[in-house]
């Protein structure tokens, strides 16, 4: 049994990261963890008295709790209906990102619905708790688009780094019932040279991952990566680092950035 965490922040429940977790109990039991954050955003408005007054204050406070009271009843309500051991920690009103980094620490995944996480925190997609979540994750995270219906099949983005290979072993280790899928293991090097290391990854690779093809993209991937990858559905993407100097080539944080604001992909990234 795994303990996953399911991220949101109170406002904004992810009905698509409950079918991720729902999913993965049905293939084998865990214990799911109800992480619901706040945001700090009435204090700010508290201090800024020339924007509001402490009851405007008080009067965000409240319906932020009501808010978060519904998802956690609303959590509970799936949890006891798919059958899945769940805890809640209530004590949301404390929560900041440091809080949450902490909760990964104690976990094997945690599972956050990528469009929704402080949607209203800001336009850029994904926003700035996000990134800064994804960066400082100490536990491999699985972000998932609303529009996730089901995994037919995986992409291993690798390029010979060491985050990238550090990814696949950690989703073979965290998630092996996937494994059986059909795997594509994608090498975008920007220039002719054959995949890195190649003998060293098939031997690793191969023997967590029993249907896997080996593919070196024949395409400018910078300019055409984005295309190729728009052609593939249902498809979860395992990628290394968010933010982080371990990824050389085209598979960093721009890469990741790509996947989650256009191709509405489910996406498991972990870093050393």
């Amino acid at each position: 049994m795994k303990k996953v965490l399911l991220v949101c922040d109170g406002s904004h429940f992810s009905e698509a990261a409950f079918r991720m977790a729902a999913s993965l109990q049905s293939l084998q039991p865990l214990l799911l963890t109800g992480v619901f954050l706040g945001s700090e955003i009435y204090r700010y408005v508290y201090l800024d008295l020339n924007y509001a007054t402490a009851d405007l204050a008080i009067e965000l406070h409240d319906e932020q709790e009501k808010q978060i009271a519904q998802s956690i009843q609303r959590f509970q309500k799936l949890c006891t209906k798919y059958n899945i051991e769940y805890r809640v920690h209530e004590d949301w009103d404390s929560y900041s990102l440091d809080n949450l980094k902490r909760e990964m620490r104690f976990a094997d995944l945690a599972i956050i619905g990528s469009e929704l996480f402080y949607k209203n925190f800001d336009k850029e997609h994904p926003n700035t708790h996000l990134k800064t979540a994804l960066h400082n994750a100490e536990c491999p995270v699985l972000l998932v688009p609303e529009k996730f219906d089901t995994i037919d099949s995986l992409l291993l983005a690798y390029d010979g780094s060491k985050a990238s290979v550090f990814a696949i072993k950690q989703f073979a280790n965290v998630l092996p019932e996937f494994c059986t899928k059909e795997t594509l293991l994608v090498n975008a090097a920007e220039d002719d040279k054959e995949i890195p290391a190649l003998a060293y990854i098939e031997e690793l690779a191969a023997r967590h991952f029993p249907n896997l093809t080996f593919y070196k993209l024949d395409i400018n991937p910078k300019a055409y990566f984005g295309t190729w990858l728009s052609e593939r559905k249902n498809i979860l993407v395992v990628t290394g680092s968010f933010g982080r100097s371990e990824v050389s080539t085209l598979f960093n944080s721009s890469f990741i950035t790509e996947v989650i604001e256009e191709h509405e992909l489910p996406l498991f990234i972990a870093h050393p």
